[in-house]
């Protein structure tokens, strides 16, 4: 057997391997194409009609405290398959032409290389965004049509694994974060011009800072707003910062970042406080080296 062809038998074997998700009883490593939320693992397999699917997985942690060889040593938490939980495929999804805002005739009726599916959604794996660990459910956004460079429109949707079952909550962005508070009641969307926060309990969304901080053509200034933490249930911190629209990565382009407090119930700003273009880029760092921790 030459070596194309054994390339291409290892290429198909790990297509089936993610495809399939991971096993009962299978160690979870980070070459094991899933990422771990608490108590779950979620893996993503690749884009084949009818589009992605959702592997979840419960999952068991145990930390070796007398490891007996570097390998152990260098990675102590061991993280195991217990159990299979739910996959769904975005066939599946509660998805309409009429949730795609007319974009639909765009991307999926000139579909000429298989870009397109269910609708309006494109082959950018959907992202999980959040997890909640009380209630058993997954954020995940779904990349619509894309503008540019810069992406495009995005579907949110909940999938409670409890219930097995998936519901659409709104238009977003391509690209935004998520944090869950406290008591998991608010689920919080930022990274991005403006903050979109939704009641759980009421099954409600409002938008804080759209109006002034929405992109024009005449300020040609951007807002980048990140939560930083939650205080308690109802205040959260996030980092506002501003920075001139450029086409090229410019960096004199920062103009300025605050830190301000937050409460919801009262849909106001508490305090505020100027932080540096250092304490920002710090912030940035630890944020990233934080998303990247698991092991």
């Amino acid at each position: 057997m030459n070596i194309k062809k054994i390339l291409m038998c290892l290429f198909v074997f790990g297509y089936i391997n993610i495809a399939m998700g991971l096993q009962v009883g299978e160690k979870i490593n980070e070459n094991s194409y899933a990422k771990i939320y608490d108590d779950i693992a979620i893996s993503i397999s690749s884009y084949r009609v009818p589009g992605y699917r959702v592997i979840i997985d419960a999952i068991s942690k145990k930390f070796n405290r007398h490891p007996q060889n570097f390998s152990e040593a260098l990675r102590p938490l061991s993280i195991t398959v217990e159990k299979n939980l739910w996959s769904f495929t975005s066939d599946q999804l509660p998805l309409t032409e009429n949730d795609c805002f007319g974009y639909h005739l765009i991307v999926c009726e000139k579909d000429i290389e298989g870009y397109c599916y269910k609708n309006c959604l494109v082959k950018d794996r959907p992202t999980v965004i959040a997890y909640d660990k009380k209630n058993k459910k997954i954020y995940l956004n779904y990349g619509t049509y894309d503008i540019g460079t810069g992406g495009g429109p995005a579907i949110l949707f909940v999938a409670d694994i409890n219930k097995r079952e998936i519901k659409r909550l709104k238009r977003t962005t391509w690209g935004q974060s998520a944090a869950i508070s406290p008591s998991t009641r608010y689920l919080v969307l930022h990274d991005e011009s403006y903050i979109s926060i939704y009641d759980t309990q009421k099954d409600s969304w409002f938008d804080m800072n759209k109006s002034e901080n929405d992109y024009s053509g005449e300020r040609q200034i951007i807002h980048d707003l990140i939560l930083k933490k939650w205080l308690n249930d109802n205040q959260f911190v996030y980092i506002d910062k501003t920075y001139y629209f450029t086409r090229r990565p410019d960096p004199t382009s920062f103009i300025s970042a605050k830190e301000v407090t937050y409460d919801i119930p009262g849909k106001t700003m508490l305090s505020e406080k100027k932080i540096t273009e250092n304490e920002y880029n710090e912030f940035i760092k630890k944020m990233d080296k934080d998303d990247n921790k698991v092991w």
